[in-house]
């Protein structure tokens, strides 16, 4: 739907003045999958035996 945050408001601002009386927006949740090709080292989260 949209591809940063400038485009989503700018849609919402489109979508609130042509559907004014028909639609009310009273909260906008967004999810955001942040795909990386950054790999943690291997181990970084064993557990440690304490003695």
């Amino acid at each position: 739907m949209a591809r940063n945050s400038n485009e989503l408001r700018d849609f919402i601002n489109e979508l609130r003045s042509d559907f004014s009386k028909e639609l009310k927006i009273t909260d906008v949740f967004i999810t955001l999958d942040q795909l990386t090709s950054y790999k943690l080292p291997k181990g970084v989260f064993q557990q440690q035996q304490i003695i």
